[in-house]
């Protein structure tokens, strides 16, 4: 048990001093924090959206939607089947015809009249 908390305390550590070398950067000072204070958007020692957006919606909390990810069955979780994969070559299309191209993950390819999005 000591062994597993001395090394998660290390752990810790290493993080720490980690994340404090200069290429993740620094808290604002001088010039650079005033020009940020008069910000419209900053308020209260922190910036704020224009439009408030909650993270998770009222009546959930963070918790209970890692338990359910986790470990509730939610039918239709998984496909039933194999998704198809069909190689495409993008120069090869039409160029009046309307694509939408899923890459994976969240990469897609749209085509709609003369616009190309990716």
């Amino acid at each position: 048990m000591y062994i597993f908390l001395i090394l998660i305390f290390i752990t810790g550590v290493t993080i720490y001093f980690y994340m404090k070398q200069p290429q993740f950067g620094a808290l604002p000072t001088g010039k650079r924090l005033e020009l940020i204070k008069k910000s419209p958007n900053y308020k209260d020692g922190k910036f704020r959206n224009l439009i408030e957006k909650p993270t998770i919606s009222d009546g959930y909390s963070m918790l209970e939607e890692i338990w359910n990810t986790m470990f509730k069955n939610i039918p239709m979780k998984e496909p039933v089947g194999i998704i198809p994969s069909i190689k495409t070559d993008l120069k090869t299309l039409h160029p009046k015809e309307n694509v939408m191209i899923w890459f994976g993950h969240s990469s897609f390819f749209c085509k709609l009249m003369v616009s190309k999005f990716l």
